[in-house]
């Protein structure tokens, strides 16, 4: 019997989404499934780092500073703020953050199947033991649908829905979540086989910048199923 594959997190290569330095997880909590809760990714060679916060890492100057008292144990400081000009700010996207945290759960799992398969000529069972990257994740509907499927999806979204995406997968060793700018992801170079992207592309600060971007972490030969509208 081949022995269980380690969780999301620790499967993923971070990186700065600053410098491109490597990015050195300390945790100091996991939920049952491995999920990192609390802990930090510190700049290698650094004193500087992101927070990790409720199964969330905070990978903007920005949420880092939001979260900062929980570098302290740790002995880091997020970067700079000077250095918060890079990321497109949390406010721009606050209301999204706000809508998806009431809305909850509400789409069915045949809208998911349209959304996420059918209308890019798919088909569920194609997305299982794929890494998928849902590159602003909203609610995580998509995520779960991902998941359900049997797919490894990090959820990434630069509101504070992120927290909503947390409490539903948090218990699946197969997930991890970041509050992050998908124009400047902490991921690796060709890391992902697969990135969704649904609806997003124009809410950032740069299109042409996020679908750069979003192409680096996909390996060669990946696929990339994104939508946007005007």
């Amino acid at each position: 019997m081949n022995p269980p594959q380690p969780n999301l997190f620790d499967r993923l290569r971070w990186r700065d989404p600053l410098s491109g330095n490597s990015l050195i997880p300390i945790i100091t909590a996991r939920t049952p499934a491995g999920v990192p809760i609390n802990g930090a990714l510190q700049i290698e060679g650094t004193q500087q780092g992101y927070p990790i916060v409720d199964c969330v890492a905070r990978l903007t100057v920005e949420a880092a500073h939001t979260y900062g008292e929980w570098l302290r144990p740790f002995s880091l400081t997020p970067p700079p703020m000077q250095s918060a000009a890079h990321f497109q700010s949390v406010e721009s996207v606050d209301s999204f953050g706000f809508q998806w945290s009431w809305r909850g759960k509400f789409r069915s799992f045949d809208d998911l199947c349209w959304r996420v398969a059918t209308r890019f000529d798919r088909r569920p069972q194609e997305f299982r033991d794929l890494l998928v990257l849902d590159a602003g994740a909203g609610a995580g509907d998509q995520t779960g649908f991902l998941l359900e499927c049997g797919a490894s999806v990090l959820s990434a979204d630069l509101s504070q829905a992120i927290d909503v995406v947390a409490k539903k997968h948090r218990l699946n060793s197969n997930w991890f979540g970041i509050q992050g700018d998908i124009t400047a992801l902490p991921i690796s170079d060709g890391s992902f086989d697969l990135v969704y992207c649904e609806g997003v592309i124009q809410h950032t600060r740069d299109s042409a910048v996020t679908i750069a971007e979003l192409l680096r972490v996909l390996h060669s030969g990946g696929t990339i199923l994104a939508s946007h509208y005007p």
